[in-house]
């Protein structure tokens, strides 16, 4: 008969270990991250701990853990996209950077965030290799439950959790819309991403909210201005998608003056097909592109960017989960910091008429 506990009795470790069939010698070794037990095995012992909703005892945790020495970090996406990203690329490398400078051991992990995986908990928390971990990106809901049961110092860094670290990607885009209004711009599109991504949510706020300050773009066209992708971040279906969309925008008869976009990549693919329509950046149409100097200046023309601040935002975070190692909370639980409007080549008054001809290219006046 399977053992039930009441929500007044706690599962035990050997509550686990006889549901298992093992001893709790083996349940401890998953836990801890230690020992020889298969990955199938570790597996089932993990979803059954997770189910019976298994917590190791505060205080016997407290006395058995040694101080590690080590910081952690967890990149919560895909391998593939983090390693060609304008926001965990940054974070990465100023978070080891951060660490070298205090002299500062450091563990940095992936964890995929394909629902359709089996979940499998951090290997640098349930193994005890850090004293504390930053998580960057969206949180997996199977994750984020996961680590609100555990007793472990944790810091996110854009994304909502009890302590974490913003950056006012909305002030950025609302700064860059009312800069391109200040100089006459009236028709201005912007290019978002999924919604289900906080600083996504956040960047489309700050343009409808500009959109309405300034009462930019005409209500009655019928046509959107502000595009969101309804897949992944940057899956070769949203480029699809984003590029279907600049097209059509760009073949109205009064189209955009402007482009407000969420990535560079997405502001080079804006260019792109503006070219092939014998339209010249910044002179025809002008972009701003929500990413690093880095990659702003990685091509030509050097896009004008909203540029958040990673060091600042990996220093806020990295002194947040040292507090929280040392048993303090933080005086503001959730810290924010401001982005940078930076304007080089892409930006400039309008002047293109639906008038003038798209048939061959435009000379530019020098």
């Amino acid at each position: 008969m399977t053992q039930i506990n009441t929500p007044n009795q706690a599962v035990t470790m050997q509550d686990v270990a006889n549901r298992l069939g093992v001893s709790h010698t083996t349940i401890s070794q998953v836990l801890r991250g230690v020992g020889r037990i298969s990955e199938e095995r570790q597996h089932e012992i993990r979803r059954v701990v997770q189910e019976m909703g298994y917590h190791p005892h505060v205080g016997a945790q407290l006395l058995s853990r040694k101080k590690t020495g080590q910081l952690g970090l967890i990149i919560s996406q895909s391998l593939d996209i983090a390693l060609e990203s304008g926001f965990f690329g940054p974070i990465l490398g100023n978070f080891i950077s951060a660490c070298q400078e205090e002299g500062q051991s450091y563990d940095i992990e992936v964890v995929s965030l394909d629902e359709a995986q089996p979940f499998e908990p951090p290997r640098q928390l349930t193994g005890q290799l850090v004293d504390g971990t930053l998580i960057a990106g969206g949180l997996r809901p199977a994750l984020a439950d996961w680590l609100r049961t555990q007793n472990r110092p944790w810091v996110c860094i854009d994304d909502e959790a009890p302590y974490s670290v913003h950056s006012l990607l909305d002030d950025g885009v609302y700064q860059a819309v009312q800069h391109l209004a200040a100089l006459g711009h009236r028709r201005i599109a912007f290019m978002g991403g999924p919604m289900k991504y906080r600083s996504h949510r956040l960047m489309r706020d700050g343009f409808d909210r500009a959109v309405l300050d300034f009462r930019l773009n005409p209500s009655d066209s019928g046509h959107d201005w502000a595009w969101q992708s309804d897949d992944g971040a940057f899956s070769p279906a949203m480029i699809r998608q984003a590029r279907d969309h600049i097209q059509s925008l760009l073949d109205l008869p009064e189209p955009p003056t402007a482009f407000v976009c969420i990535a560079t990549r997405i502001a080079r693919l804006v260019i792109h097909l503006a070219t092939a329509k014998g339209l010249t950046v910044p002179e025809h149409l002008s972009v701003i592109a929500v990413g690093t100097a880095q990659h702003a200046e990685m091509g030509f023309p050097m896009l004008s960017a909203i540029e958040p601040d990673y060091p600042a935002m990996v220093e806020q975070a990295v002194l947040m989960l040292r507090r929280l190692i040392a048993g303090r909370l933080p005086q503001i639980p959730n810290q924010t910091v401001k982005p940078h409007l930076v304007m080089r080549e892409t930006v400039c008054a309008p002047v293109y008429e639906p008038s003038v001809p798209r048939g061959g290219a435009l000379k530019t006046e020098t």
